[in-house]
C-alpha cells in the first residue's frame, strides 16, 4: 500500500532543502520510495492518477521502480507515467 501521507511529506522536504543538498538520495528519494511500498498494482494505480506535482516527485525514483519491478506489467506503466509526464511537464 502507498504510504501517500509519506510520500507527499518528501515533497515537502525537498522544497525546504537546498538545490545542492549532498543527501538528496538518502534523506528524500530513498524515503520516497519506501513510501510507495511494495504492492506493484497500487503503485500503478498511484501513478496512473497522478497530479503534476505528483509526477515530478516521481521522476527521482522512475528507474528504481522499474529494477524494482521488472516486470511487463510495470514497463507499460512506467511508458503512461512518461507520456503523462511530458504532457505535463513539456509545452
Amino acid at each position: 500500500m502507498v504510504d501517500i501521507e509519506r510520500f507527499y511529506e518528501t515533497i515537502k522536504k525537498r522544497k525546504e532543502l537546498d538545490l545542492n543538498y549532498p543527501w538528496l538520495e538518502r534523506d528524500v528519494w530513498t524515503p520516497r520510495l519506501e513510501a510507495l511500498g511494495d504492492d506493484e498494482d497500487d503503485i500503478i494505480d498511484f501513478m496512473d492518477n497522478a497530479d503534476k506535482e505528483t509526477l515530478g516527485a516521481l521522476w527521482s525514483v522512475y528507474d528504481e521502480l522499474m529494477d524494482k519491478f521488472p516486470s511487463e506489467k510495470m514497463d507499460k506503466a512506467i511508458d503512461r507515467y512518461l507520456e503523462n509526464y511530458h504532457k505535463a511537464f513539456d509545452k
